[in-house]
């Protein structure tokens, strides 16, 4: 179906979420373009835009390249080796400004996709997008405890969910936590103590398939695995509520009170030479981007986890729009405590 400009504006501001996602593709397509198609079938479709930065920013796509973009998109969906089973999916061009961008519209798909043999789905790649992943070591082994907690949310929400429901299973992101809604015949009503609360297989079938897979492990394991290391990566108990919706309640660290779980490094009052850097160019309120452009760096990633995730953990730095960490106005600036030591810096 045809799209405005004013409509592609209106996605774009509101950000990327479980049914649209940007990619940047100046010249050429992104190579997990395909997954991401891949994964809006076997979900609930989604949008896929071309010509835009994880952030919203509008790059657009070299006008000379978009032809050859469409070209090969529609002919890597119709090969089986690429997309299994292949589709068919339109492409749109659209000019936002006089920046063109193409738009690929992914309807929900009745059957069960592969790309490159393999299938996706969105859940994770939403949690890893907008969670934050801390340092942990466990023993001499680092472990990505966003991952491991997730990765049982996911597998408990399709486990255990009621199919007979038609209501819609959900994991929304939140300020300082991610909580999950998911259809359930319930046993029982009200908090779970994993002290006492005996385990019940709701889709036994289902169950032994994910165990196949090596996507969940013995009954039970995926809650002891929960509480074990949502303590560590939130700062508190997980939450798991029996109802007629079964609801998962999990502490998010990028907003925890407790600034050690927020940074890689683990001296809470050091002020590390990345952070001295960042204090000394930050003036009024800036963006992200403005703050990498004063530091002289690309990397987004890298100022993430060295820079900005630590000036907050040490409340040297703020958010102006606290309960939206996401959007797209985001900007940052120093706090009362962050110009003080930049007085004693100097």
């Amino acid at each position: 179906m045809d799209i405005t400009e004013q409509q592609i504006i209106e996605l774009i501001r509101n950000g990327e979420g479980l049914d649209l996602e940007f990619k940047t593709c100046r010249n050429q397509l992104n190579r997990d373009a395909y997954e991401t198609v891949c994964a809006f079938l076997n979900r609930h479709g989604g949008a896929l835009l071309l010509g835009v930065q994880d952030n919203g920013g509008i790059q657009g796509i070299e006008p000379d390249a978009a032809a050859q973009i469409r070209k090969d998109f529609v002919t890597a969906i119709n090969n089986p080796q690429k997309i299994s089973p292949p589709t068919y999916l339109a492409v749109d061009e659209v000019t936002v400004g006089d920046k063109p961008l193409l738009r690929i519209y992914v309807p929900e798909s009745s059957q069960v996709h592969r790309c490159n043999g393999r299938i996706y789905d969105r859940i994770l790649a939403f949690v890893q997008r907008h969670l934050p992943d801390p340092f942990y070591l466990e023993g001499i082994e680092r472990r990505s405890l966003r991952d491991h907690i997730f990765r049982e949310v996911a597998s408990n929400m399709l486990i255990h969910r009621e199919y007979a429901s038609g209501a819609t299973s959900r994991l929304v992101i939140e300020y300082g936590r991610a909580v999950t809604d998911n259809p359930s015949l319930p046993h029982g009503f009200g908090r779970l103590d994993p002290a006492t609360s005996v385990p019940f297989q709701k889709n036994p079938i289902i169950g032994r398939f994910f165990r196949q897979i090596d996507r969940a492990d013995e009954l039970g394991s995926d809650m002891r695995k929960m509480m074990l290391y949502g303590k560590k990566y939130g700062g508190a108990d997980p939450e798991l509520i029996e109802g007629d919706n079964f609801r998962m309640v999990i502490s998010a660290p990028e907003f925890s009170e407790n600034p050690v779980r927020t940074a890689k490094i683990i001296p809470t009052e050091q002020v590390t030479p990345e952070v001295r850097r960042m204090l000394t160019v930050i003036s009024g309120d800036m963006t992200r981007g403005e703050i990498m452009h004063s530091l002289g760096l690309k990397d987004e990633k890298h100022f993430r986890e060295h820079y900005q995730q630590i000036g907050i953990a040490l409340g040297l730095i703020e958010m102006t729009i606290p309960d939206k960490p996401n959007s797209r106005l985001q900007k940052y600036r120093l706090t009362a405590k962050g110009q003080n030591r930049l007085k004693d810096l100097s």
